[in-house]
């Protein structure tokens, strides 16, 4: 409808048709989602919740930086958008090691693959990277203090060892200690939990 008035219009109904107009907009929008979403099978739409949690979706904007490991090459890109969106890997072996069928699932399970121990590890010494580049002293792995007589609760032995320690992260000449844990959110024994509820769990048992 075109304005016929010479007169420009008042400013607060400018600013009421601009509301109305971003309400439908949202609505719409709300709508479309929910026919998507409803369209997906569960761990698609499950992968999909994940790939919108914070954070998810930064090494798709990172500057793709060679000396951090940021720059991937055309199979590891394609590789990674199918993992986000819980989309078949191609060129997988049948069967694992230790027997079983192989797929993506089962590679971030299995202890005898190595992929456990990888993504840690991978975990670990980018940590420890990033803590030398801020600290004057960080260690991969530094034995603590034997026990003699004490008594421990929880899962710590003798002979433990943290992932990362940093002196001077938290206060001058003092040690701070960093461990790493990493989780398959999309494993059976946690399908049935929220990734808040995941990451709160292993947070609380690492503590």
């Amino acid at each position: 409808m075109a304005l016929q008035s010479l007169e420009l219009p008042d400013a607060s109904q400018v600013a009421e048709c601009h509301s109305t107009m971003r309400t439908q907009k949202a609505a719409r929008e709300k709508e479309n989602i929910k026919a998507v979403e409803q369209s997906l099978s569960p761990p698609t739409l499950r992968a999909l919740k994940q790939a919108q949690e914070k954070g998810a979706s930064s090494w798709l904007s990172a500057m793709p930086l060679k000396d951090l490991g940021f720059n991937l090459n055309k199979g590891e890109f394609h590789d990674a958008i199918a993992i986000r969106y819980n989309s078949p890997l191609q060129s997988l072996p049948s069967k694992c090691p230790c027997g079983q069928r192989y797929d993506l699932d089962h590679a971030l399970n299995c202890k005898r693959g190595g992929f456990v121990i990888m993504r840690h590890n991978n975990v670990r010494d980018f940590e420890a990277n990033l803590l030398a580049q801020v600290c004057t002293d960080a260690e991969k792995e530094p034995p603590l203090q034997p026990l003699t007589g004490e008594t421990i609760t929880g899962a710590a032995q003798d002979g433990a060892k943290p992932d990362v320690r940093a002196r001077g992260f938290w206060r001058p000449a003092q040690n701070a200690f960093f461990d790493v844990r990493l989780t398959n959110l999309n494993a059976q024994s946690q399908a049935h939990l929220s990734t808040e509820q995941i990451f709160a769990k292993h947070e609380t048992e690492k503590k």
